[in-house]
């Protein structure tokens, strides 16, 4: 999921997952038998490049690159626990993204934004366009 708005590009991976899980850098370990196990699919890795492909398109695009892009690993379930706390992409629960995005204090020029909506319309299943003035 991509939310644009005036304080940035949100590239936001959805999980649902459950259990125990332990991030040191961008490795992501479940804890499974009393131990601490690699996972073999990684949502950082995965979040972390879908958010740079994003950037690179909407460059290609003549979208400005000083744009700020946010990463986001959400949890569907409440059953997961996560210690760490990864520096390049934040981890959050679905309801609290909402507030996560608007609390973010960048203001970037709203026809930069516009262009990039307009340019990933042709790939949207859904979109939509919230002008607050």
């Amino acid at each position: 999921m991509v939310v644009i708005g005036p304080n940035g590009i949100f590239v936001i991976e959805t999980k649902n997952y459950t259990g125990k899980y332990l991030i040191k850098g961008n490795n992501w370990f479940y804890y499974k038998n009393g131990k601490y196990h690699e996972t073999k699919t990684n949502p950082a890795k995965q979040v972390l490049r879908n958010t740079m492909e994003l950037k690179s398109f909407l460059e290609t695009k003549g979208v400005d690159s000083s744009i700020w892009y946010q990463a986001i690993v959400a949890f569907k379930s409440y059953s997961f626990k996560v210690s760490g706390k990864p520096k390049a992409y934040r981890v959050l629960l679905p309801q609290t993204v909402p507030e996560y995005i608007l609390n973010q204090k960048r203001n970037y020029d709203l026809e930069i934004l516009k262009k990039a909506a307009i340019e990933l319309e042709p790939y949207c299943v859904e979109l939509s366009f919230l002008n607050k003035q």
